[in-house]
């Protein structure tokens, strides 16, 4: 069995990673970006200050012959081991022959649906990454209720979180808002007035004018959790958001360079083997068995919490 990414009917890879070009509703590659890590199984060490030393001026003057101020940083180590995860069609050769008569190439149509599996996949391990026990969590202000309308205030709630996680010396970059619950405060009487306040007089409450309205506080984006999953067993339909309306996060994500040619993960990230030339690839093989060809989506993976302290959940007591 020979195994290739170039499709012999068409160049399947181009095709999916077209047709995903409009595919806005994953987030999750966003929030936990993909890094490259040398090998299946790798550690890493993490610098910290000691506790009760972040964010001090320890510059003091130095009297002749004495020594300098000092304090403590220790090293721990950090982990990654990636697991390999896939899904396979199989199509049958006169399928994938007369669909290219037709102006329709099969390969390219099933290789676009394997690909939106895997970037499910990611969103759903993301959204149990981020929404889970990991962060720390704050209350909102009011209960995120259709009865407190007036007076849910998600621009505070998010505020104190971007100001709780510089607190703790990091800096928040992103907001990630459940679409239900954004459906909620989006027609919230004081977030409509902050975000005409801060932006324009008459702007709409959208995902850009929420980033424009924070951008002085870092934000660079803002992701409304919209994708869907078929969570019911298998040839029946029961279509729920991957998102929970249960929290709200704030945090880093982009990653950064440590200045020696690392990249250095932000709150979250997927790891994946440098084997591949990103978190999921598609390749393509045929079945002499089956006479068909079989298109699968392929990645060793592993999303996880890199920096738990530049992250806070907000807990929105949605209902």
């Amino acid at each position: 069995m020979s195994v290739t990414q170039t499709n012999v009917l068409g160049a399947v890879t181009a095709n999916v990673i077209q047709g995903l070009a409009d595919q806005n509703q994953f987030g999750g590659l966003k929030i936990a970006p993909g890094i490259a890590q040398n090998g299946l199984s790798v550690n890493w060490p993490v610098i910290q200050l000691a506790e009760g030393e972040m964010l001090r001026d320890n510059l003091e003057k130095r009297a002749p012959g004495s020594g300098f101020k000092r304090i403590t940083a220790k090293i721990n180590l950090d982990s990654s081991v990636v697991e390999g995860d896939g899904f396979e069609v199989v199509i049958d050769k006169s399928i994938a022959t007369d669909s290219s008569k037709r102006g329709l190439d099969a390969m390219a149509v099933y290789g676009r649906e394997l690909m939106l599996n895997a970037y499910r996949k990611n969103e759903s391990d993301v959204s149990t990454l981020v929404q889970g026990s990991g962060f720390e969590t704050t209350a909102a202000l009011v209960d995120y209720t259709a009865a407190n309308i007036a007076t849910i205030d998600a621009a505070q709630d998010i505020q104190g979180a971007i100001e709780t996680i510089a607190g703790r010396g990091e800096m928040a970059d992103t907001i990630v808002i459940p679409v239900q619950a954004w459906n909620r405060i989006r027609f919230s009487d004081l977030l409509k007035g902050f975000i005409a306040g801060s932006v324009n007089p008459g702007a709409t409450v959208t995902a850009n004018t929420l980033q424009k309205a924070f951008s002085d506080e870092g934000i660079k984006q803002v992701i409304i959790g919209r994708a869907r999953v078929n969570n019911a067993a298998k040839n029946k339909t029961s279509i729920s958001t991957i998102w929970a309306n249960t929290h709200l996060w704030v945090g880093a994500a982009a990653p950064a360079s440590n200045g020696v040619g690392n990249t250095i993960a932000a709150a979250a990230a997927t790891f994946y083997s440098d084997e591949q030339s990103d978190p999921f690839i598609i390749e393509q093989y045929w079945c002499d068995e089956r006479r068909s060809y079989v298109l699968r989506v392929f990645g060793e993976t592993n999303t996880k919490i890199t920096n738990a302290n530049a992250g806070q959940r907000i807990t929105t007591s949605y209902a």
